[in-house]
């Protein structure tokens, strides 16, 4: 059967990830050996459920391929039955080598324990997910470790920043992604807001990061992996994301009631799965304070890095805005340039005439205030002789360009610069030229340096 599948015509459950069995291996019920198949065929690890009838006696084996951890294997296995089933007793994790001499050595009437395996096979359970204290008294322990591995892997195996990175609406209903599901959160669609502001109650008792005035996002229904689905958002105070995915699992799944149940199967702090942390445990559910001390501890956690990731990328949003804003300014100045070019082609003389900074004006002899009304109507073009310093003679004034804001506008030239830069002095420019003094010093031939020693 593929995952998705129901197992029988009765539709009576519907398996969560490829199942079958292993031809050849009879099991305790007298049929070939049954077998999950999950999504990492690469994996060197095989876990084997020992089942259990409702009187608590073995029933038969379920193995596991595919799976990396012994929770992944425990919620592929539980979500393919119906809610509230209590069939696993227990799961023994096992190399490739050891699972090969239970299948073809073990007693399959019996239930597996690992006293029975040959020693020194390849598995090896993770130090950093194998033993998980979410007490009060002792949460650091096991807490970094998680974050370690976390930080470690993302969806391929690699260095990921998907625990810096926070996720808004549009990222949960567009890209949702199928990882093996979980029966942590069970909520009936039409009650499903009292039960996420419960659950957000519950955050914020564990943590200041959580506020319980925040809005809770809950998208409208989409469809993905062939049933509809429902995506929650938290934001909390430092900027974090918590994120639950819901979906229908009944056997109607292309519309939802409100009487329809919601099942939690993907928890994400911000863009990194974290559903691992709300994992039932031997089988068993956790409950909702349970679920929302692990999340809000595991973002206690991750505050620091996440609090300096985004310091870093606001950092280079202030240092990409400048640098647009310089080439905006270049361009300008190009176009500038270009459209004088285009005007020397031109040639001519008297109202045509054009120089270093545009189209020429005559009209302006000493006539300062005309100049800066004239100029600033056309944004081009110098006005000759439009000033006077007794010591220098004629000055002209051109229109020129305003510069970069990030540089205080040091890179502009002329009235524009003027403009943004010093426009107290527009309003008797002529008068403040005549009070300044030539600066000897700084001065040569071909440029004259006026400063104020007042």
């Amino acid at each position: 059967n593929p995952a998705g599948t129901y197992r029988d015509e009765g539709k009576s459950w519907r398996v969560a990830d490829h199942y079958g069995y292993i031809k050849g291996v009879v099991g305790a019920d007298g049929d070939n050996l049954d077998c999950f198949v999950g999504g990492n065929l690469s994996s060197n690890r095989v876990f084997v459920i020992n089942q259990k009838n409702r009187d608590g006696s073995f029933d038969e084996h379920k193995t596991m391929i595919g799976y990396d951890t012994p929770q992944q294997a425990i919620l592929a296995y539980q979500l393919s039955y119906e809610q509230g089933w209590h069939g696993l007793h227990s799961i023994v994790p096992m190399s490739v080598k050891q699972f090969k001499f239970w299948l073809d050595r073990g007693n399959k009437a019996n239930p597996v324990s690992s006293s029975e395996l040959p020693v020194g096979g390849d598995y090896e359970l993770p130090s950093a997910l194998s033993d998980l204290m979410w007490t009060d008294n002792e949460p650091n322990h096991a807490i970094d470790n998680l974050l370690i591995a976390m930080r470690r892997m993302n969806a391929h195996g690699e260095m990921g920043d998907l625990l810096v990175d926070p996720v808004d609406m549009d990222d949960l209903t567009q890209g949702a992604e199928q990882v093996v599901m979980l029966d942590a959160l069970v909520s009936a669609y039409g009650k499903l807001k009292l039960k996420m502001v419960s659950l957000q109650k519950a955050m914020a008792r564990k943590s200041e990061l959580a506020d319980m005035g925040a809005e809770i996002q809950i998208s409208e229904p989409f469809k993905r992996y062939g049933s509809l689905q429902v995506s929650v958002l938290f934001t909390l105070t430092d900027g974090q994301t918590v994120a639950i995915f819901f979906h229908n699992p009944d056997t109607t799944p292309n519309k939802i009631t409100p009487q329809d149940s919601m099942v939690s199967w993907k928890w994400m702090l911000n863009k990194k799965d974290v559903t691992i942390v709300v994992a039932p445990e031997s089988g068993q559910d956790i409950s909702a304070n349970e679920v929302a001390m692990r999340i809000m501890k595991l973002a206690e956690k991750n505050a620091p890095l996440f609090a300096k990731a985004q310091a870093r990328k606001g950092e280079r949003v202030e240092s990409i805005k400048a640098l647009r804003d310089e080439v905006k300014s270049l361009e300008s100045r190009e176009a500038e340039l270009n459209a004088e070019i285009e005007k020397r082609k031109g040639g001519g003389s008297g109202e045509n005439e054009v120089g270093e900074f545009g189209q020429i004006f005559k009209q302006f002899y000493h006539d300062a205030q005309g100049a800066i009304k004239h100029l600033t109507k056309h944004q081009d073009g110098e006005a000759v002789a439009a000033l006077y310093h007794p010591e220098i003679g004629d000055i002209d004034l051109a229109w020129g360009w305003e510069g970069s804001p990030e540089k205080d506008y040091k890179n502009g030239r002329g009235l524009a610069k003027l403009i943004k830069k010093h426009p107290e002095v527009l309003v008797d420019l002529q008068g403040f030229i005549s009070s300044l003094t030539v600066d000897i010093e700084s001065s040569g031939t071909n440029r004259k340096v006026l400063v104020n020693k007042s």
